[in-house]
Parts: C-alpha cells; sequence; structure tokens
C-alpha cells in the first residue's frame, strides 16, 4: 500500500510516538506501507523541525534520523500541479504528492484536505481510519 503522510501529522508523530500519527510511523519504519513523498515536503518538514518550539519535543538527534530514515526508505516523487481546490499550498503540494506517488491514501487532520474525501483516485482520510485500515494499533 502506498501512503502520504501529512507534514503535520509526521511532526506530531516524531513528537508523541505513542499517539495514533506515532503509531503510523512505526508502522512504516517495519515495513507496513511504502511512504510516499517529495523533497518539497522533505523541506517543508526540515523546516519544521527546526521551529524552536518543535525542536524541544524532537531532539536534533531523533529529527535527523528520521530524515535519514525517509532517504533510504521513503519513495521520492515529483508531485503533480494540483489546481486550487483547496486554499492552503502546502496541502495543494501534499495532495500532488499523493497523486503522483499513485498514493491509496493520503492520511491527514486537515479538515479541507478531508472533505474532499478523495482525489483522482487517492483516498484522503484521518490518521485512525489510515492506522485501522493498515491493520495497525
Amino acid at each position: 500500500m502506498r501512503v502520504t503522510l501529512d507534514t503535520n501529522l509526521i511532526v506530531s508523530g516524531l513528537m508523541l510516538p505513542n499517539s495514533v500519527p506515532g503509531h503510523l510511523l512505526e508502522h512504516w519504519d517495519r515495513h507496513g506501507y511504502i511512504l510516499v513523498t517529495s523533497s518539497q515536503q522533505l523541506s517543508e518538514l526540515q523546516r519544521v523541525l527546526s521551529y524552536p518550539k518543535i525542536k524541544k519535543f524532537i531532539p536534533k538527534a531523533r529529527a535527523g534520523r528520521f530524515i535519514n530514515r525517509l532517504y533510504s526508505k521513503a519513495l521520492f516523487v515529483v508531485p503533480e500541479r494540483v489546481p486550487p481546490i483547496i486554499e492552503d499550498e502546502e496541502d495543494l503540494l501534499i495532495l500532488g504528492t499523493a497523486v503522483a506517488g499513485k498514493a491509496h491514501l493520503l492520511v491527514s487532520g486537515d479538515h479541507e484536505l478531508l472533505a474532499l474525501g478523495k482525489y483522482r483516485g487517492v483516498r484522503i482520510v484521518p490518521p485512525a481510519h489510515a492506522l485501522k485500515q493498515m491493520g495497525g494499533r
């Protein structure tokens, strides 16, 4: 199964390993699914991880290990251009990444993305739904 995780979800999972987002990251790390991402999303993730308020909760070493795992295990694609069907440019980037990677799921907590439900074959679901569908905790 191919899955794209919203950047905020990745950050939440790194901050709170015992949360649903944390379990999604753990499930991926144990080869539960193919994580579809892009260099643009990686840049956004690195930017967010450098915020002082985030660095308090995610040590630099943990963030670095995760970034290294992304490079070695994730499927990197060039995002497709998505028409402005939602307002947030970063959400359009994530949606374009999921489409380009032929993801089965785009996992997000963003209400605007979730309201779409499905876009060009990609189902957009909340974290708990995705974890349950993948047979995770």
